[in-house]
């Protein structure tokens, strides 16, 4: 379905769906790291559930960080911000504001019960992109926010980074190229966490 709002609204309603019917599916028709489809077992596999997005999929992507934490650790919007959300919220707190978007995002982290150490941000967009400028802003602003988000170009120091991809513009080769180069950075902090897993455990 189409909408006047390149679908803003539908970005945040998303949640209820993805939780209730895709990854029960999903996860019941692959092989994958969660033992079953009980809510037990899909939240205790969260640590290798990524969630990624383009464009309005960025802001979608940025909206499962407020409500589906305990499915997902990681998340990846690619090219867009909070800023071109829900048109009720952007209206709430204002398009060219740039002090609203972290302490919202911070509210729904602690409220779904999460802390600084329960999830990764890798955000990436282009310097010729044209949503370059409130992505900027909205990594500015959630670096004024250390309580929560830890700016750093790894997981060991931080929690969320920004990658800059020089000259691309807000185009189907650029989001391939988003992909073709966040997934291996994704996978090594994975290994990552499960060898140290397997260390505590043994």
């Amino acid at each position: 379905m189409d909408t006047d709002d390149y679908d803003a609204s539908l970005t945040e309603a998303f949640g209820k769906e993805l939780q209730n019917d895709l990854i029960p599916q999903f996860e019941n028709a692959y092989h994958t790291y969660a033992s079953s489809t009980s809510e037990e077992d899909l939240i205790a596999s969260r640590d290798h559930r990524i969630f990624l997005g383009f464009s309005m999929g960025a802001v979608t992507t940025w909206y499962r960080m407020m409500d589906s934490m305990r499915y997902f650790r990681y998340y990846v919007p690619f090219s867009g911000s909070l800023y071109w959300g829900n048109r009720t919220t952007v209206a709430q707190y204002g398009r060219d504001n740039p002090t609203w978007t972290a302490q919202l995002l911070e509210n729904a982290i602690i409220a779904q019960g999460y802390t600084a150490d329960d999830f990764y941000v890798l955000t990436l967009t282009g310097t010729k992109d044209f949503a370059y400028r409130t992505v900027k802003m909205q990594i500015d602003d959630m670096k004024q926010h250390p309580d929560i988000f830890h700016y750093d170009s790894d997981e060991v120091e931080g929690n969320f980074t920004l990658l800059l991809a020089a000259n691309e513009e807000h185009d189907y080769y650029a989001k391939r190229l988003y992909i073709f180069n966040s997934l291996p950075i994704l996978s090594q902090m994975i290994a990552k966490r499960d060898a140290l897993s397997s260390l505590i455990h043994d």
